[in-house]
């Protein structure tokens, strides 16, 4: 029986990873290195230094530490302004709809997001009200795609693997559920093992669909 739906956050539910390269895109313009959209894939899984001294070394530009930080928190408030310039409007379509079909048959709503700020994008989305429970990278020690996110959201619910379902739009959030042992809807054209089956939109999902992919 379906108790909860667990959704990711970015590319799920909103967009904000091109907040990521937006920001980092200003800085690698301080040293005149135009970064695209190809390079930027290479910044995917590393932390903020690691990040900055990949662009630094695009540039072929050496900087003492203490500048290396100044540049890291620019980043991080220029990334933070961003999310603040969000609204209710960039909820992805389908996604309140869902939210109400899931309540009207008793089902829990998780939140399972990499990002530290996932409650300052939530409240921006003008939706944090709808979860019952919230994990994000704040509150775990191992990242996606280890399985800790959605390990702690059963444990916040008291609920069991089988009795969710999890919504996922990437390759570690899917292998972040199989390791949680829970099932998993994916939104996109990702193909995997455990991907239950793909949807292009939220606007694809009710309680219905959801409950028969979990029997």
């Amino acid at each position: 029986m379906l108790r909860a739906v667990f959704f990711d956050l970015d590319g799920v539910l909103c967009n904000i990873s091109q907040f990521h390269y937006l920001s980092w895109k200003s800085i690698a313009q301080k040293f005149k290195f135009d970064l695209s959209l190809k390079k930027n894939e290479k910044l995917k899984g590393l932390n903020r230094k690691e990040s900055l001294n990949k662009i630094l070394s695009w540039a072929d530009v050496q900087l003492a530490e203490a500048r290396k930080e100044e540049l890291i928190k620019e980043k991080n408030n220029h990334y933070l302004r961003l999310i603040d310039s969000m609204a209710p409007e960039d909820l992805h379509n389908g996604a309140l709809m869902l939210f109400q079909n899931l309540r009207e048959n008793s089902v829990k709503i998780g939140l399972g997001a990499s990002t530290n700020h996932a409650i300052r994008v939530l409240d921006k989305l003008d939706c944090i009200t709808e979860f019952d429970a919230i994990v994000d990278g704040n509150m775990v020690s191992n990242p996606k795609p280890h399985g800790e996110v959605y390990e702690l959201l059963l444990q916040k619910l008291q609920l069991t693997a089988n009795e969710c379902i999890v919504i996922e739009d990437s390759l570690k959030g899917i292998e972040s559920s199989r390791r949680a042992k829970i099932q998993c809807i994916v939104v996109g054209d990702i193909r995997s093992e455990n991907s239950k089956t793909n949807v292009h939109s939220l606007e694809e999902l009710n309680f219905k669909t959801i409950s028969k992919l979990l029997s």
